[in-house]
């Protein structure tokens, strides 16, 4: 992890550090490295950014306790997360796959290239709704989650819901 640490009274910056674990306040992380990290937000309302993925980016997230991300590509490592109430995701400049397995509400941004979603194995209904400068995916066992850049959605197995106002 590169980034830093502020508090009222400081800021720490970090550099080619592997795990990192907080206190109970409301904390922000930003991954952009291709390290394996263990992140450890501890309580509070806690957002992480992992940038850099790239081929196939799979979010799993089992519960709010516990996610791991990953890539094919190289680009983020192989990544636990714990206590993150918010998971942003960017992908490259390439064609980017992200694979997602999670009931909270998250941000993914392929940014170049013609990228994927996939909430192939979610067996509920959900709602895609698409504007012209993103989309909203919403259903039980997926919260909420906001594509940009995401140029390709695969849903699950339930009869889903597409209302399509503008083009990404």
């Amino acid at each position: 992890v590169q980034g830093s640490i502020a508090t009222a009274s400081e800021t720490d910056i970090l550099i080619n550090i592997e795990n990192v674990s907080t206190g109970s306040g409301n904390d922000n992380f930003t991954s952009s490295d291709s390290d394996n990290n263990e992140l450890d937000a501890n309580g509070g309302t806690d957002t992480v950014i992992i940038n850099n993925g790239s081929g196939t980016i799979t979010l799993n997230r089992t519960s709010l306790a516990l996610a791991t991300i990953n890539d094919s590509g190289g680009g983020i490592g192989s990544d636990t997360l714990r206590d993150f109430e918010f998971i942003n995701v960017s992908g490259s400049s390439n064609n980017d796959t992200f694979v997602v397995t999670d009931d909270q509400n998250n941000e993914f941004n392929g940014l170049g290239g013609t990228d994927t979603i996939s909430y192939a194995s979610t067996a509920s209904p959900m709602t895609v709704t698409i504007t012209s400068s993103s989309a909203v995916v919403d259903g039980t066992g997926i919260g909420t989650d906001t594509l940009f850049n995401i140029e390709e959605i695969f849903t699950g197995t339930d009869a889903d819901i597409f209302d399509i106002t503008g083009n990404l």
